[in-house]
């Protein structure tokens, strides 16, 4: 599997160190879905995630700033796996990008991102009742690209790309009282790949220092990469 690849599903198993009987808000959520990064519980106001590798040299940065309605003002991401950066601005509604990758999008009054266009094409994105992601489609061909499903719990269980032609399962093993850890199976073609994630969570529900483990063998031996995130938050 690319670089790339490997570390956009480790970006994506960071997004769900989620607690069993947390309660994210929809729009708090679906923006982590869309630009891999934790989601946080609470009035939260402003929120930043580190990743770095073992020796401890810095891979992702990802900063998110709130209203007080949990919808996002601003979202800045440095990967330097990737050599990708965004500094995303949200105003009125307007979805606009700076010093980085192009991204433009609409935004509605319950947050929810409509339209979306980067470097990849136009998309629509669509919502279930609960007002979770559930589909991003080709505003040209109308084909849908990514699909996502759901259990009983705001967390997905599985994320079909066709575009990339993957497939990811999510799986969340029964952890403490309270909170959940969780497992991906990521496939495309032939290949596949596991990450399990480890977390420790603060008072109010939210990640605190999580590791991540990777490999392409069933039972995690000879492990392709070893990931640790820190996780600051403040509140309103």
């Amino acid at each position: 599997m690319k670089v790339r690849a490997l570390c956009s599903l480790f970006l994506f198993a960071a997004s769900f160190n989620a607690a069993a009987i947390t309660q994210f808000k929809p729009a708090v959520l679906n923006a982590a879905f869309l630009f891999e990064h934790d989601p946080t519980v609470g009035n939260v106001k402003h929120s930043v995630q580190w990743i770095r590798d073992v020796n401890g040299k810095l891979r992702v940065m990802t900063e998110v700033r709130y209203d007080r309605n949990g919808c996002f003002t601003h979202i800045n991401m440095v990967d330097k796996e990737n050599t990708r950066i965004f500094h995303l601005v949200n105003k009125e509604g307007a979805l606009t990008s700076f010093n980085g990758q192009r991204i433009t999008g609409k935004i509605n009054g319950r947050c929810e991102i409509t339209e979306l266009e980067n470097e990849t094409g136009q998309y629509t994105l669509n919502y279930n009742i609960r007002g979770l992601l559930e589909t991003i489609v080709n505003k040209s061909t109308g084909e849908v690209v990514e699909r996502y499903e759901y259990g009983n719990s705001q967390l997905p269980v599985r994320i079909r790309n066709y575009q990339d032609n993957t497939d990811q399962r999510i799986f969340y093993p029964s952890g403490s009282a309270q909170f959940v850890d969780s497992e991906i199976v990521s496939k495309r073609g032939e290949s596949t790949v596991r990450v399990k994630q480890s977390c420790s969570y603060t008072v109010d529900g939210n990640a605190d220092k999580c590791s991540l483990i990777s490999s392409a063998n069933e039972e995690y031996r000879g492990s392709i990469l070893f990931w640790v995130s820190n996780h600051e938050t403040e509140y309103f």
